[in-house]
């Protein structure tokens, strides 16, 4: 895969990321504490997945660029875009999970309504989305991508 391509796939998971932290912050808003602060650790582990694909979309986007400041190796650049598409997995998976819970409604309006709120409260500590299955795995795509740009960046 050229640098672009992850460059190109990195974008569109940025993109679902902040969807998911906007509806997030939204329904920790309106909630109690307990239930905020399991959804306060969720989109903070979000977050930080944001800022480490921002950083690689951006440095894969300079290696695509012959006059770029950084040249990643093709074996690396395979290992990236495998941990981009698992990350496209895994956020994709808990983006669809909000949206069948708030059925047709659309998941990025500015503003949730009560209803909704309360749906994806009960949605995020039924048995059927495993929070805490889905935190590990954002913090595990987190840290290889930060370890493969730090590898890009020596």
């Amino acid at each position: 895969m050229d640098p672009l391509s992850i460059t190109a796939s990195a974008i569109a998971i940025l993109g679902a990321c902040r969807t998911i932290i906007s509806v997030l912050s939204t329904v920790i808003s309106e909630v109690n504490a307990d239930d905020g602060a399991v959804l306060i650790a969720l989109k903070t582990d979000i977050e930080t997945l944001t800022a480490d694909l921002d950083i690689v979309a951006k440095r894969c986007q300079q290696a695509g660029n012959f006059a770029g400041l950084y040249r990643i190796d093709d074996s690396l650049l395979r290992q990236i875009s495998l941990e981009n598409k698992r990350c496209h997995t895994t956020i994709f998976e808990l983006r669809a999970a909000l949206e069948r819970a708030i059925g047709n409604n659309r998941l990025d309006e500015n503003r949730l309504a009560r209803r909704f709120i309360i749906i994806i409260v009960r949605l995020l500590k039924s048995p059927d989305v495993d929070v805490e299955a889905l935190q590990k795995r954002i913090a595990s795509h987190q840290q290889r991508l930060h370890f493969y740009m730090t590898l890009v960046s020596e």
